[in-house]
């Protein structure tokens, strides 16, 4: 399978399909708009097919319908604002955390994990629904407020290979914005569905009034229509059209979510690199008497969402949000010989220190080797295909490296804090000791523990650090509203304590208290305001001006860089500023962060490439890497360990 050929294609048929579902829309509301100047002349004149073409109200009728259909999209988007937990929380999901013993959570945390330092962001919070089928969902508008949802039956009858095709599955919904497609769409279906409501409601109040027992004696006097006549037309119009409309946009609606659904399976293939996992766990949901069934009353709300069709009814055929399972398995799997047939039964649930050892083709180098090799960044679109799941392999690897007594603490949202914490203490002495008697006004007791964190991490190497801030993150998502207020101001009075900010102290507070603030509600999540590059022209120059400063000091090689940039970036214009400061820089960032995801994903490539013209990403380039996918949203989806 090209798994690459396959995204285009899948991506090719979305944006098709939206364009018609669009379309569709505009139709749906034109034929509202000719229906209601029908109904206007018959009342007029006892004609329905008006001689002259009454524009105004057209355009008044078409633009009622937009924007009632608009409405219901925006209701949809403000009942799930608080993102994914909503969805999981409604399917009857409850949360699980590393501090569960049951064997089967810690490997599907472990998976999540492994996901997630694969594509350099921090884990997303892991629900359970008690579900007997296999299944599992992904909910969220942006990877910093979403949340992975998997069924008991997953957990029973998956091996780990399987789960991980699973999991990336729902990774690749998250990254690829699928939710929020849906979401749209679904909302403007939900808007076609109220007007043809509307229309039911006007025919069934005349019929239980009485009223339309007028209807039969309706007249085209010269006086015009029969009012009576001309609201039980439109009534029984907006109820015919509204039902025509639902089918369709239902229809199309089905037919972008199963191309996402293949768009999902692609790339779960990429992450991967081991088609036969996710092949083999659609092939067992075939098998299975449960199927992928969910019992939750919300499930067919939530149907597009799910790993696969969880419900089950008539019309299947014409608005099942899922491709046949066996054309799914045949796409990622041609030899697959049409069967559903359990190949194999559940693999023993693996140690943390025995993961590895059954992987004869990938050898891990030992942790500290691991840990303090350099690391090679590259995107999605320039990885090199390799066999086997190396990346997925090197973060579990990276992960197993790590103390456990340090893993624990990043599973607890107090141990977590001081992690964080203790990540900020200076190297100079002087700053030190005004963080340490900061802190021991704060608590003695944090201050106590902190030492003892600082004590752990003492000989931890550095690339280990992101990890730790990525693992510690869905932990501090479980504070209360006051505990994080209180932890964001200490991060900030301690990276202000010397009056300079690192960029280790700005990489850190991005990653850190970006997605924080915004689960905690204290910023929102930009809104796409930028289509074309020029508009953002400036903050680019102030960001790849800060860039470039950390990689170079001649004057030749930074002329030569912005030149480089303004090419790649297609810029008429792109100027170097000497003197960037954190408040510059922030305000470039708002404004970037506004720009479409194709824009930001060009800013971040060449950031990346920028980052690494000297051939190896360093400990400090990566850091800058990873807080600026964390602040531009876009997943750092692949890294590749070099030869």
């Amino acid at each position: 399978m090209n798994f690459f050929d396959a995204q285009q294609q899948a991506k090719a048929s979305t944006s098709r399909l939206i364009i018609v579902f669009i379309l569709g829309v505009g139709g749906f509301a034109a034929s509202i708009s000719m229906l209601i100047l029908s109904i206007d002349h018959y009342l007029l004149t006892g004609k329905f097919i008006p001689k002259h073409f009454e524009e105004a109200l057209f355009i008044r009728s078409f633009i009622s319908v937009i924007f009632i259909v608009g409405m219901a999209s925006f209701f949809q988007y403000f009942m799930l604002k608080d993102g994914g937990k909503v969805v999981a929380l409604s399917l009857g999901g409850r949360l699980i955390t590393a501090l569960s013993q049951e064997k089967s959570h810690q490997v599907l945390l472990n998976v999540v994990e492994e996901m997630s330092i694969a594509s350099g962001i921090s884990p997303p919070s892991v629900y359970l629904l008690s579900d007997s089928g296999i299944n599992a969902f992904a909910a969220g508008f942006t990877y910093n407020d979403a949340v992975i949802g998997v069924t008991q039956g997953a957990l029973d009858q998956l091996n780990r290979e399987e789960l991980q095709g699973v999991i990336a599955h729902e990774f690749s919904h998250i990254f690829n914005g699928d939710m929020r497609i849906n979401l749209h769409l679904s909302g403007m279906v939900y808007g076609i569905v109220f007007i043809g409501a509307v229309g039911r409601f006007i025919v069934d109040a005349l019929h239980d009034s009485h009223l339309d027992r007028y209807v039969s004696r309706s007249s085209d006097t010269k006086k015009g229509g029969n009012p009576i006549v001309a609201l039980y037309l439109l009534g029984l119009g907006l109820m015919v059209l509204g039902w025509i409309g639902t089918f369709i946009g239902e229809w199309i609606k089905a037919m972008i979510s199963r191309q996402r659904e293949y768009l999902a399976d692609a790339s779960a293939v990429q992450y991967t690199r081991y088609p036969q996992g996710i092949a083999n766990a659609l092939i067992k949901i075939g098998a299975s008497s449960e199927g992928a069934s969910i019992r939750s009353s919300a499930g067919g709300t939530y149907a597009h969402l799910f790993f696969a069709d969880g419900i089950t009814n008539f019309w299947d055929h014409f608005f099942s949000t899922h491709p046949k399972l066996q054309d799914r398995i045949r796409r990622i799997d041609p030899s697959w010989n049409g069967k559903f047939v359990l190949k194999e039964t559940k693999s023993p649930i693996r140690s943390k220190s025995t993961s590895n050892v059954s992987e004869s083709e990938f050898i891990p180098s030992s942790a500290a080797s691991v840990l303090t090799s350099p690391i090679v960044i590259d995107t999605l679109s320039r990885i090199a295909q390799q066999p086997g799941n190396q990346n997925l392999k090197y973060a579990r690897t990276r992960i197993d490296a790590l103390p456990d007594s340090l893993h624990t603490m990043c599973a607890n949202a107090l141990s977590a804090q001081w992690i964080i914490l203790t990540l900020l203490l200076s190297t100079e002495n002087i700053t030190l000791l005004k963080q340490e008697k900061y802190l021991k006004n704060i608590s003695p007791m944090l201050y106590k523990n902190i030492t003892s964190t600082y004590t752990k991490m003492l000989d931890l190497p550095r690339g280990a650090h992101l990890d730790l801030i990525n693992l510690s993150i869905p932990s501090l998502k479980m504070m209360s509203e006051q505990q994080y207020r209180v932890f964001r101001q200490t991060v900030i009075d301690l990276i202000e304590m010397d009056q300079v900010v690192s960029i280790w102290e700005w990489s850190l507070h991005a990653i850190v208290l970006t997605p924080l603030d915004r689960e905690f509600g204290l910023s929102k999540a930009p809104r796409e305001r930028y289509r074309k590059i020029e508009e953002i022209q400036e903050p680019l120059s102030v960001l790849f001006s800060l860039l470039i400063q950390t990689q170079f000091g001649n004057e030749k090689r930074i002329n030569e860089s912005i030149e480089a940039l303004r090419t790649a970036l297609i810029l008429p214009t792109l100027s170097y500023h000497s003197d960037v400061s954190l408040s510059s820089l922030s305000k470039a960032i708002d404004q970037i962060q506004c720009a479409s995801t194709a824009i930001r994903t060009m800013v971040l490539e060449q950031a990346i490439h920028l980052l690494g013209s000297d051939g190896t990403h360093f400990d400090d380039d990566i850091e800058m890497i990873h807080a600026l996918g964390s602040l531009l949203l876009i997943p750092l989806s692949s890294l590749d360990i070099p030869k």
